[in-house]
């Protein structure tokens, strides 16, 4: 299965080396296959579009945790609320993708990633193309974000 080409761009503009895997539900003997149950919420990166009258701005974080949008609002001193499923349609079409990326330099918004991100040994991220995610080691997250 191959990577939307907004995707792979984005990866080579930012110089990180990755790998392009497989989403199944089954097992299998190939190495580019991952099955869904076994990758943990804690290496699958989501990223959340949000927005106010300033701008759209975008969060990368794992499944496993949760934006208090709240504090983050008061720290931002700004009013962001998530955006809507119309407007999440437009700009994943618009770079000619199925879903949304989780790839935050895809968009040039502005972006506020979880420390768990950071810290991790491998991550998980939607491709922009259902059933496929792009792999990063440590070397290469630290270096993408």
């Amino acid at each position: 299965m191959n990577l939307p080409i907004s995707a792979i761009k984005s990866l080579e503009l930012s110089g990180v080396h990755y790998t392009s895997l497989n989403l199944d539900l089954t097992e299998s003997d190939s190495p580019t296959v991952v099955m869904q149950s076994t990758i943990a919420k804690k290496q699958h990166v989501i990223l959340v579009v949000l927005e106010d009258s300033i701008g759209k701005m975008q969060c990368a974080l794992t499944q496993d945790c949760f934006i208090d949008l709240t504090l983050l609002c008061e720290t931002l001193g700004r009013n962001l609320k998530g955006i809507e499923q119309v407007s999440i349609t437009k700009l994943v079409h618009s770079f000619g993708l199925e879903t949304m990326c989780g790839l935050p330099g895809l968009t040039n918004y502005p972006c506020i990633v979880s420390p768990q991100i950071m810290q991790a040994d491998q991550l998980y991220f939607e491709s922009g193309k259902s059933g496929a995610l792009i792999k990063l080691d440590k070397k290469n997250i630290l270096h993408h974000f």
